[in-house]
């Protein structure tokens, strides 16, 4: 007998998405974020909320949405500013390749850690203080290495 698919979301996915993004933006600012605080409410909200993680990086599932395209795009700007701060660059068209690395390098590692988080994987590290705790301690000092070692040649 075949089953019935049951709908993954209580059908307000897209709305759901869009005033979790507000939220945060109108709370802190566009410019209210470090790249280090950027990163671990980055992996914060992956891990509070797995399922709309995956969904919103399935490649080929979802039509084209303006409203959740510029909400990802003001997401993504928050980080490219954070960058921007720490080499000193003013404006977007002032960053040179090596500064899009950097940007893709922090978004790499704390996409990659999200990731490991939810998928269970990070779990043997806790040591019994759970997973939230090993989380807030251990991403700071790895975020702050990342830009340390980016930023060192740049200096």
């Amino acid at each position: 007998m075949a089953r019935t698919p049951v709908p993954y979301h209580h059908g307000a996915l897209r709305q759901a998405l869009i005033d979790a993004t507000e939220a945060l933006l109108a709370e802190k600012g566009a410019d209210g974020f470090s790249l280090r605080e950027q990163g671990i409410e980055y992996v914060r909200y992956a891990m509070d909320h797995p399922g709309r993680f995956r969904l919103m990086f399935r490649s080929g599932q979802l039509h084209k949405d303006a409203a959740l395209e510029h909400q990802g795009t003001a997401a993504f700007d928050v980080l490219a500013r954070g960058v921007r701060r720490v080499f000193g660059v003013e404006d977007a068209a002032s960053m040179t390749p090596e500064h899009w690395n950097a940007v893709t390098a922090l978004w790499a590692l704390v996409h990659g850690y999200a990731h490991l988080a939810i998928a269970g994987k990070l779990d043997p590290l806790c040591h019994g203080q759970g997973l939230k705790t090993f989380v807030a301690g251990s991403l700071g000092p790895i975020l702050t290495a990342m830009i340390a070692g980016l930023t060192r040649d740049a200096r």
